[in-house]
């Protein structure tokens, strides 16, 4: 069950089509548009010993830039990772 609510600047005004249309683009996902939604998520990744945070961010398939990265792990974005260091990381994974 859905439940739509419009605002409309013009008292009066004719939105029902509209609304009509919105209704009618209800409908299950096909694998095809499935596949095409990705979500980022936010994961926990062991670092390598030595590793800096433009390397860790490489392998790990991040999003953020290592400036992102950083400030979320309260690391100076120059610094070489410890090994098993826990490094929190967005990635795009499929829906």
């Amino acid at each position: 069950m859905f439940r739509l609510i419009t605002v409309n600047k013009q008292a009066g005004a004719k939105t029902s089509s509209a609304i009509n249309e919105s209704i009618a683009s209800f409908h299950r996902l096909t694998a095809k548009e499935k596949a095409a939604i990705h979500q980022q998520r936010l994961r926990i990744i062991p670092a390598r010993l030595g590793e800096t945070l433009t390397a860790f961010l490489e392998r790990a398939g991040s999003d953020w830039d290592k400036e992102s990265c950083a400030i979320a792990n309260n690391l100076e974005t120059g610094v070489k990772l410890k090994k098993g260091q826990l490094i929190k990381v967005v990635i795009s994974e499929p829906f």
